[in-house]
Protein backbone atom coordinates (compact mmCIF):
# COMPACT_ATOMS: atom_id res chain seq x y z
CA UNK A 1 0.00 0.00 0.00
CA UNK A 2 1.40 3.41 -0.98
CA UNK A 3 1.59 5.91 1.87
CA UNK A 4 0.89 9.57 1.24
CA UNK A 5 3.68 11.91 2.28
CA UNK A 6 2.42 14.13 5.10
CA UNK A 7 4.02 17.54 5.49
CA UNK A 8 4.46 19.63 8.61
CA UNK A 9 2.31 22.71 9.18
CA UNK A 10 3.84 26.09 9.98
CA UNK A 11 1.67 26.12 13.13
CA UNK A 12 2.70 23.60 15.79
CA UNK A 13 -0.81 22.79 17.07
CA UNK A 14 -4.15 21.80 15.61
CA UNK A 15 -7.57 21.64 17.24
CA UNK A 16 -9.68 18.89 15.70
CA UNK A 17 -13.42 19.28 16.27
CA UNK A 18 -15.72 16.38 15.40
CA UNK A 19 -19.37 17.11 14.62
CA UNK A 20 -22.21 15.72 12.53
CA UNK A 21 -25.30 16.67 10.58
CA UNK A 22 -27.35 15.88 13.70
CA UNK A 23 -25.27 17.59 16.40
CA UNK A 24 -23.72 20.67 14.75
CA UNK A 25 -25.96 22.99 16.82
CA UNK A 26 -23.68 22.12 19.75
CA UNK A 27 -20.90 24.15 18.12
CA UNK A 28 -22.54 27.44 19.09
CA UNK A 29 -23.94 26.20 22.38
CA UNK A 30 -20.70 24.68 23.64
CA UNK A 31 -17.48 24.42 21.64
CA UNK A 32 -17.17 27.69 19.71
CA UNK A 33 -17.69 30.03 22.65
CA UNK A 34 -15.90 33.33 23.31
CA UNK A 35 -12.90 31.63 24.93
CA UNK A 36 -12.40 29.33 21.97
CA UNK A 37 -12.61 32.20 19.51
CA UNK A 38 -10.25 34.39 21.55
CA UNK A 39 -7.46 31.83 21.09
CA UNK A 40 -8.14 31.13 17.43
CA UNK A 41 -4.85 32.69 16.21
CA UNK A 42 -2.79 30.20 18.24
CA UNK A 43 -3.68 27.02 16.36
CA UNK A 44 -4.82 25.52 13.10
CA UNK A 45 -8.47 24.49 13.16
CA UNK A 46 -9.86 21.31 11.65
CA UNK A 47 -13.62 20.69 11.64
CA UNK A 48 -14.80 17.28 10.47
CA UNK A 49 -18.43 16.42 9.83
CA UNK A 50 -20.19 13.12 9.62
CA UNK A 51 -22.88 13.86 7.07
CA UNK A 52 -24.12 17.04 5.38
CA UNK A 53 -22.43 20.15 6.77
CA UNK A 54 -24.13 22.75 4.58
CA UNK A 55 -26.46 24.11 7.28
CA UNK A 56 -23.56 24.73 9.66
CA UNK A 57 -21.33 26.70 7.30
CA UNK A 58 -22.59 30.05 8.58
CA UNK A 59 -21.29 29.08 12.04
CA UNK A 60 -17.96 27.75 10.86
CA UNK A 61 -17.02 30.29 8.19
CA UNK A 62 -16.18 33.18 10.58
CA UNK A 63 -13.56 30.94 12.24
CA UNK A 64 -11.90 30.28 8.87
CA UNK A 65 -10.74 26.70 9.58
CA UNK A 66 -7.57 25.63 7.81
CA UNK A 67 -9.13 22.20 7.30
CA UNK A 68 -12.82 21.45 6.73
CA UNK A 69 -13.80 17.86 6.01
CA UNK A 70 -17.11 16.21 5.23
CA UNK A 71 -17.62 12.47 5.04
CA UNK A 72 -20.54 10.02 5.02
CA UNK A 73 -22.36 9.74 8.35
CA UNK A 74 -21.04 6.26 9.07
CA UNK A 75 -18.74 4.95 11.79
CA UNK A 76 -19.63 7.61 14.34
CA UNK A 77 -16.95 9.85 15.92
CA UNK A 78 -14.04 7.35 15.74
CA UNK A 79 -14.39 7.10 11.96
CA UNK A 80 -14.51 10.89 11.62
CA UNK A 81 -11.41 11.30 13.77
CA UNK A 82 -9.56 8.63 11.79
CA UNK A 83 -10.46 10.44 8.56
CA UNK A 84 -9.26 13.80 9.89
CA UNK A 85 -5.98 12.61 11.38
CA UNK A 86 -5.01 10.81 8.18
CA UNK A 87 -5.71 13.93 6.09
CA UNK A 88 -3.91 16.45 8.31
CA UNK A 89 -0.26 17.50 8.12
CA UNK A 90 2.04 16.73 11.04
CA UNK A 91 1.72 18.80 14.23
CA UNK A 92 3.53 18.91 17.55
CA UNK A 93 0.24 19.01 19.48
CA UNK A 94 -3.23 17.72 18.67
CA UNK A 95 -6.24 18.87 20.69
CA UNK A 96 -9.23 16.65 19.98
CA UNK A 97 -12.74 17.85 20.87
CA UNK A 98 -16.34 16.96 20.11
CA UNK A 99 -18.84 19.68 19.34
CA UNK A 100 -20.14 19.49 22.94
CA UNK A 101 -16.73 19.98 24.59
CA UNK A 102 -15.83 23.49 25.76
CA UNK A 103 -13.71 25.62 28.07
CA UNK A 104 -15.06 28.12 30.60
CA UNK A 105 -11.74 29.93 31.02
CA UNK A 106 -9.95 32.25 28.59
CA UNK A 107 -6.41 30.85 28.57
CA UNK A 108 -7.24 27.20 27.97
CA UNK A 109 -4.89 26.76 25.01
CA UNK A 110 -1.80 28.00 26.85
CA UNK A 111 -2.71 25.89 29.85
CA UNK A 112 -3.14 22.65 27.90
CA UNK A 113 0.08 23.02 25.94
CA UNK A 114 1.94 23.89 29.15
CA UNK A 115 0.79 20.60 30.71
CA UNK A 116 2.72 18.61 28.12
CA UNK A 117 5.63 21.04 28.01
CA UNK A 118 6.14 20.80 31.76
CA UNK A 119 5.36 17.08 32.18
CA UNK A 120 7.68 15.14 29.91
CA UNK A 121 6.33 11.83 31.26
CA UNK A 122 2.85 12.35 29.80
CA UNK A 123 1.79 11.66 26.23
CA UNK A 124 -1.76 12.98 26.58
CA UNK A 125 -4.07 14.77 28.99
CA UNK A 126 -7.85 14.44 28.96
CA UNK A 127 -10.78 13.32 31.10
CA UNK A 128 -9.95 9.87 32.43
CA UNK A 129 -12.76 7.39 33.06
CA UNK A 130 -12.30 4.21 35.09
CA UNK A 131 -12.97 1.18 32.89
CA UNK A 132 -16.55 0.14 33.65
CA UNK A 133 -17.57 -3.36 32.67
CA UNK A 134 -21.19 -4.42 32.73
CA UNK A 135 -21.77 -7.88 31.33
CA UNK A 136 -23.56 -6.40 28.33
CA UNK A 137 -20.73 -3.99 27.54
CA UNK A 138 -18.07 -6.63 28.02
CA UNK A 139 -19.84 -8.88 25.52
CA UNK A 140 -20.04 -6.01 23.02
CA UNK A 141 -16.40 -5.12 23.62
CA UNK A 142 -15.18 -8.65 23.06
CA UNK A 143 -17.20 -9.03 19.86
CA UNK A 144 -16.23 -5.70 18.28
CA UNK A 145 -12.63 -5.84 19.46
CA UNK A 146 -12.05 -9.35 18.12
CA UNK A 147 -13.05 -8.17 14.64
CA UNK A 148 -11.37 -4.73 14.57
CA UNK A 149 -8.19 -5.76 16.36
CA UNK A 150 -7.78 -9.05 14.46
CA UNK A 151 -8.07 -11.17 17.62
CA UNK A 152 -5.14 -9.43 19.31
CA UNK A 153 -6.61 -10.30 22.70
CA UNK A 154 -7.82 -6.87 23.82
CA UNK A 155 -10.23 -7.25 26.74
CA UNK A 156 -12.54 -4.76 28.41
CA UNK A 157 -10.47 -5.01 31.61
CA UNK A 158 -7.12 -4.68 29.90
CA UNK A 159 -6.41 -1.22 31.35
CA UNK A 160 -7.85 0.62 34.38
CA UNK A 161 -8.90 3.78 32.53
CA UNK A 162 -9.39 5.48 29.17
CA UNK A 163 -9.98 8.98 27.79
CA UNK A 164 -13.61 10.09 27.61
CA UNK A 165 -14.57 10.61 23.97
CA UNK A 166 -10.93 10.36 22.78
CA UNK A 167 -10.77 14.05 23.73
CA UNK A 168 -7.82 15.96 25.14
CA UNK A 169 -4.37 17.16 24.14
CA UNK A 170 -1.90 14.71 22.60
CA UNK A 171 1.74 14.86 21.69
CA UNK A 172 2.34 14.57 17.99
CA UNK A 173 4.38 11.39 18.49
CA UNK A 174 1.36 9.64 20.01
CA UNK A 175 -0.84 10.49 17.03
CA UNK A 176 1.88 9.59 14.52
CA UNK A 177 2.41 6.24 16.21
CA UNK A 178 -1.34 5.58 16.03
CA UNK A 179 -1.47 6.46 12.34
CA UNK A 180 1.43 4.15 11.57
CA UNK A 181 -0.70 1.33 13.01
CA UNK A 182 -3.69 1.97 10.74
CA UNK A 183 -5.21 4.84 12.72
CA UNK A 184 -8.23 5.12 14.98
CA UNK A 185 -10.22 1.89 15.42
CA UNK A 186 -13.66 2.30 13.85
CA UNK A 187 -16.47 0.51 12.09
CA UNK A 188 -18.45 1.41 9.00
CA UNK A 189 -21.82 1.30 10.71
CA UNK A 190 -23.61 3.43 13.27
CA UNK A 191 -24.07 1.04 16.15
CA UNK A 192 -23.78 3.07 19.36
CA UNK A 193 -22.08 0.36 21.42
CA UNK A 194 -19.58 -0.35 18.65
CA UNK A 195 -18.71 3.35 18.73
CA UNK A 196 -18.15 3.18 22.49
CA UNK A 197 -15.87 0.18 22.08
CA UNK A 198 -13.83 1.96 19.41
CA UNK A 199 -13.44 5.03 21.61
CA UNK A 200 -12.04 2.85 24.37
CA UNK A 201 -9.77 0.96 21.96
CA UNK A 202 -8.30 4.32 20.91
CA UNK A 203 -6.92 4.75 24.46
CA UNK A 204 -6.05 1.07 24.87
CA UNK A 205 -3.81 1.14 21.79
CA UNK A 206 -1.83 4.05 23.23
CA UNK A 207 -1.66 2.48 26.69
CA UNK A 208 -0.57 -0.86 25.24
CA UNK A 209 2.35 0.95 23.60
CA UNK A 210 3.37 2.25 27.05
CA UNK A 211 2.11 5.78 26.58
CA UNK A 212 0.96 7.74 29.63
CA UNK A 213 -2.52 9.29 29.70
CA UNK A 214 -3.28 11.72 32.53
CA UNK A 215 -6.22 13.66 33.92
CA UNK A 216 -6.37 17.38 33.16
CA UNK A 217 -6.20 19.15 36.55
CA UNK A 218 -8.11 19.83 38.67
CA UNK A 219 -10.38 16.89 37.85
CA UNK A 220 -12.78 15.09 35.59
CA UNK A 221 -14.74 17.51 33.39
CA UNK A 222 -13.75 20.46 35.60
CA UNK A 223 -11.44 21.97 32.98
CA UNK A 224 -12.21 20.26 29.69
CA UNK A 225 -15.96 20.62 30.06
CA UNK A 226 -18.54 18.27 28.52
CA UNK A 227 -22.02 19.63 27.86
CA UNK A 228 -23.40 21.02 31.16
CA UNK A 229 -21.84 18.34 33.35
CA UNK A 230 -20.52 19.61 36.70
CA UNK A 231 -22.10 23.00 36.04
CA UNK A 232 -23.43 23.21 39.61
CA UNK A 233 -19.95 22.52 40.97
CA UNK A 234 -18.34 25.21 38.84
CA UNK A 235 -21.07 27.72 39.72
CA UNK A 236 -20.39 27.01 43.39
CA UNK A 237 -16.90 28.35 42.89
CA UNK A 238 -18.25 31.80 42.27
CA UNK A 239 -21.00 31.49 44.88
CA UNK A 240 -18.86 30.35 47.83
CA UNK A 241 -15.41 31.84 47.28
CA UNK A 242 -14.20 35.38 46.78
CA UNK A 243 -12.80 35.29 43.30
CA UNK A 244 -10.78 37.83 41.35
CA UNK A 245 -11.98 37.30 37.78
CA UNK A 246 -9.16 39.31 36.25
CA UNK A 247 -6.37 37.16 37.72
CA UNK A 248 -8.23 33.92 38.51
CA UNK A 249 -6.97 34.11 42.05
CA UNK A 250 -8.58 32.95 45.28
CA UNK A 251 -8.95 35.93 47.62
CA UNK A 252 -10.49 34.15 50.61
CA UNK A 253 -9.76 31.04 52.67
CA UNK A 254 -10.30 27.52 51.45
CA UNK A 255 -13.72 27.10 53.03
CA UNK A 256 -15.28 23.78 53.99
CA UNK A 257 -14.13 20.32 52.95
CA UNK A 258 -16.96 20.25 50.44
CA UNK A 259 -15.25 23.08 48.56
CA UNK A 260 -11.87 21.41 48.25
CA UNK A 261 -12.36 20.72 44.55
CA UNK A 262 -13.47 24.27 44.00
CA UNK A 263 -10.31 25.63 45.56
CA UNK A 264 -8.19 23.29 43.46
CA UNK A 265 -9.87 24.56 40.33
CA UNK A 266 -9.24 28.18 41.21
CA UNK A 267 -5.60 27.43 41.98
CA UNK A 268 -5.34 25.92 38.51
CA UNK A 269 -6.86 29.03 36.98
CA UNK A 270 -4.47 31.24 38.93
CA UNK A 271 -1.50 29.25 37.59
CA UNK A 272 -2.93 29.57 34.11
CA UNK A 273 -3.23 33.35 34.39
CA UNK A 274 0.39 33.68 35.56
CA UNK A 275 1.52 31.56 32.61
CA UNK A 276 -0.42 33.71 30.17
CA UNK A 277 1.04 36.94 31.58
CA UNK A 278 4.54 35.52 31.41
CA UNK A 279 4.14 34.58 27.78
CA UNK A 280 2.72 38.01 26.97
CA UNK A 281 5.82 39.65 28.50
CA UNK A 282 8.08 37.34 26.51
CA UNK A 283 6.37 38.40 23.28
CA UNK A 284 6.55 42.12 24.16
Amino acid sequence: MTKMKRERSRNNAVVVVISSERTWHNLTRFCFNEHFCANRNKFDLCVTFNGDASESLSIISPLRPEHLFQRPNLGRDPAALDFALKALPIYEYYIILHDDHWFHVPHWFDYLTALLQEDISADAYGNLIASYNSEAFEASFNLVSSVIMNDRGYGANMFPHFLQGMAGIFRGKAIQWLLQRDGVPHTHGNDYKAGEVCERLFSYLLLDEGMILKQIPPGYELYLRHRDHNQALVESILAHLQFDKSTYKVKAGEGSDGLAKLVALLQTLEREAVLSKSRALDRA
